[in-house]
């Protein structure tokens, strides 16, 4: 532990490198979109004009700040396996807060699908660790709770991502032109990364003063004479460090571009049922590779996520077909009127 990073230095240099991506993402879009500037329709025009939601920027960062730290500091109270099997159920919290916050309104087909897949995550990984040596310390009420609160806080987040996508028009009829609030637009891809690792490092940078991790993190990386002359491998030991938070950083930068693309494009719902899978296909991945073999249980675990996924397919595919139904005659009947007039 004594040449390790951190945690909240990690995620400070994390944070820096995704701003920092996302601002330069940020330019490289408005000078393309300067050189091709066209006419703007009404429409299109109307859905760019208006200020951001900086106060509701703010909370997400907080509940995807507080998400994070809770669930860190829930290993010190409870086994890994049991933070691993709670994170694993983060799509039902992300529907049931989307209900009370967003008032969404899921079909039971759809809590099914959701149920199934995060069951089926969650019994792999407890099929995976049934053969490992039971932890000395039992899973404290403490634990429970930060875990409890790191579900929560996750539902909290996918619902201030879906708000943020929201048009607000503030009702200005009793106001005067001084105190009248602008309407606020949906930001987009580039501007909700920018916006929410550059408001969570307002949380992680104090944080990591306050542990310590910020200073001892910099003389890790980048070690003073005296620490060079007592120690013949500390240089070693901090390019290693330097070259492997440069290709962490990167990749983490990377991703978090198709995970804000996938909110923007698409729902926070969408996003976390990504996310969740990915980490069982790369679970999957890793014991395959290492030519491990599969209990009846954990196979049983398989079917249900890839059960549950197919079956979240078929019903978004199902409601897509019906909505092009119920629209089709409509605008089959408004086009024939048009020409009627015409």
């Amino acid at each position: 532990s004594e040449k390790q990073l951190g945690a909240t230095f990690l995620l400070v240099t994390q944070c820096s490198c995704n701003t920092l991506l996302a601002q330069c993402w940020k330019l490289i879009s408005e000078r393309t979109n300067k050189e091709q500037s066209k006419p703007k329709p009404a429409d299109q025009a109307a859905s760019t004009a208006g200020s951001l939601n900086h106060p509701l920027f703010l909370l997400t960062s907080f509940c995807y700040v507080c998400a994070m730290a809770s669930s860190n500091m829930a290993i010190a109270f409870v086994s890994y396996p049991a933070v691993v099997l709670a994170k694993s159920t983060k799509l039902l919290p992300t529907m049931l807060m989307g209900t009370f916050i967003e008032s969404k309104r899921y079909k039971w087909t759809q809590w099914l699908a959701a149920t199934m897949l995060s069951t089926g995550i969650a019994l792999f990984h407890l099929a995976a660790n049934r053969t490992t040596k039971k932890s000395q310390n039992e899973d404290s009420a403490i634990g429970i709770m930060l875990l409890v609160i790191s579900l929560t806080l996750d539902g909290c987040l996918g619902s201030c991502q879906g708000l943020l996508k929201r048009h607000y028009v503030p009702d200005n009829h009793s106001a005067t032109s001084s105190t009248a609030k602008p309407p606020q637009r949906p930001p987009t891809a580039v501007e909700t990364m920018l916006w929410v690792n550059l408001y969570a490092l307002l949380f992680l940078f104090p944080a990591s003063l306050y542990t310590g991790q910020c200073w001892d993190g910099w003389t890790k990386l980048l070690p003073n004479e005296t620490t060079l002359n007592d120690d013949p491998h500390a240089a070693d030991h901090a390019a290693n460090l330097r070259q492997g938070l440069f290709y962490l950083n990167g990749a983490a930068a990377c991703g978090q571009i198709f995970i804000f693309l996938t909110i923007t494009w698409f729902t926070p719902l969408v996003t976390t049922t990504i996310t969740t899978t990915r980490k069982f296909f790369t679970i999957l991945l890793s014991v395959n590779l290492y030519g491990h073999v599969f209990t009846s249980l954990q196979w049983t675990a398989i079917g249900m996520v890839f059960g549950g996924l197919y079956f979240g397919i078929a019903v978004s595919s199902s409601s897509s077909s019906t909505t092009a139904t119920k629209t089709t005659p409509a605008s089959t009947e408004k086009q024939h009127n048009q020409n009627k007039v015409d």
